[in-house]
C-alpha cells in the first residue's frame, strides 16, 4: 500500500530528504514564514509542487549530482546554493497556488530564497524573472 502523498512510481531518497528538510526550514524562518507541506525527494528530472495534496518534490541531482543514476558517474556538481535555490523554488510555489512563475510567484521565492542564490531562477524561467526584478548573479 502506498504511503500518502508519496510519488508512486520513484524511489525516495530519505537520507536527502532529512538534509532538504533541514534546508526548508532554515529558509522558512528566515522568510517569517511556516508550512507543513511533505518535502520528498526522488530521482526524477524535475521537482514538482502538488497544493491539494500539500507536497513538494525536489529531484536528487538538484541537491546532490552523485547520488543520482543519471549523473553518478560522472565527477559534475552543482554550483554552490544550487541545492539551497531549488528548495527555495519549490517552497514558492506552495505559497502561491495557481500562480505558476508569474510576478506573485517570484516575489514569494524572492522572499524565501537568500539573494546570493536568486540568480539561478534565470537559468529556468529568464523572462518571468527578469520582469519580476529577481537580481542577477553578482548584482546587488
Amino acid at each position: 500500500m502506498a504511503r500518502k502523498n508519496t510519488p508512486k512510481v520513484y524511489k525516495r531518497n530519505r537520507t536527502l530528504e532529512t538534509k532538504v528538510g533541514k534546508i526548508a526550514d532554515e529558509l522558512l524562518k528566515n522568510a517569517g514564514l511556516e508550512t507543513d507541506c511533505d518535502i520528498f525527494v526522488t530521482d526524477t528530472s524535475n521537482g514538482y509542487c502538488s497544493y491539494r495534496k500539500n507536497m513538494i518534490c525536489v529531484p536528487v541531482w538538484a541537491i546532490d549530482l552523485s547520488k543520482s543514476a543519471k549523473y553518478k558517474s560522472s565527477n559534475r556538481q552543482n554550483p554552490k546554493g544550487y541545492d539551497i535555490y531549488y528548495i527555495a523554488h519549490e517552497l514558492a510555489h506552495i505559497f502561491t497556488p495557481g500562480h505558476s512563475h508569474d510576478t506573485i510567484f517570484m516575489n514569494m521565492f524572492m522572499n524565501i530564497c537568500p539573494e546570493e542564490y536568486q540568480h539561478f531562477e534565470h537559468g529556468y524561467k529568464p523572462r518571468a524573472a527578469k520582469a519580476a526584478g529577481v537580481p542577477f548573479k553578482g548584482v546587488k
